[in-house]
């Protein structure tokens, strides 16, 4: 009976994987990022699932010419994130998920980049924000302060610029949704580098409501939330719910060229 069990278990597990890695790598990545240098695939912070996904494609991506993998991770901390210490991912949301990710990416030959503003700097940065204006959202370090977001998102795509320029390059951004919305407009504008993004969805029992009823209205991510809790009631009218694939988005409106809705990251009906 155990044995019997056991191998009823090993079977589920081969189904979930194989599910999980044809819902993923039936996206065409050629399509999807057409010429950019830069693709750009954001999430809500803690999305296993997109992770999982997304590891699952790895091989897809780097024969789309996927060469850098870029994280949000502050880049002073690149050697230790080249040498995948454990210690680099452990203030993250979902710190295992992004260290599973990035382990796979070097598995799969792609390089590891580390992004983001290291946190001494954005305290400072929130300092020169904060003495600017009459209020300022301080709280997790300014993280949802529009202003030092902003004083990041320029950083970073900065940095991005600067890689994307090198002859044979392609980077793949997997940041969080707000960056994802963002960073493209200011890559354009500022470098002339031209890039696609992405962001996954993720709304179930209501959560994306429930997020946006408890942003801050002065807040940088409440933008991203009603973005994404418009295109989740979008992605069920279009039946995407069960099946997963890609919603098309508007730029202008959306700032990004899609969503990645993936088999069970939706509930069928709002708020369930």
């Amino acid at each position: 009976m155990r044995v019997a069990f056991r191998l009823l278990a090993a079977v589920c597990l081969v189904a979930l994987v194989s599910r999980r890695a044809a819902a993923f790598a039936s996206l065409d990545w050629r399509a999807l990022a057409g010429d950019a240098p830069v693709i750009f695939v954001g999430e809500l912070h803690g999305d296993r699932l997109l992770k999982e996904e997304l590891i699952d494609g790895l091989d897809e991506l780097k024969a789309a010419g996927v060469t850098h993998l870029a994280l949000e991770i502050d880049d002073d901390l690149q050697p230790a994130l080249d040498r995948l210490e454990p210690s680099v991912f452990s203030y993250m949301i979902d710190g295992r998920g992004v260290s599973e990710l990035a382990r796979a990416a070097r598995a799969a030959g792609i390089q590891l980049v580390a992004l983001d503003v290291p946190r001494a700097e954005r305290a400072a940065l929130l300092e020169a924000v904060c003495a600017a204006k009459p209020r300022c959202l301080r709280a997790n370090q300014g993280a949802d302060d529009p202003d030092q977001l902003a004083a990041r998102d320029a950083r970073m795509a900065r940095s991005l610029a600067e890689l994307a320029r090198r002859p044979g390059v392609r980077v793949l951004a997997y940041v969080g949704a707000y960056h994802a919305r963002s960073q493209p407009a200011i890559l354009s504008r500022d470098y002339g580098v031209d890039a696609r993004a992405y962001i996954g969805l993720r709304d179930r029992r209501g959560s994306l409501a429930s997020q946006l009823q408890g942003a801050d209205p002065d807040g940088g991510s409440r933008g991203t939330l009603e973005a994404m809790l418009a295109a989740a009631g979008r992605a069920r009218e279009a039946g995407l719910a069960g099946s997963g694939g890609v919603l098309p988005a508007d730029r202008e409106r959306d700032g990004v060229d899609g969503y990645l809705v993936l088999p069970g990251s939706l509930d069928q009906g709002e708020g369930k």
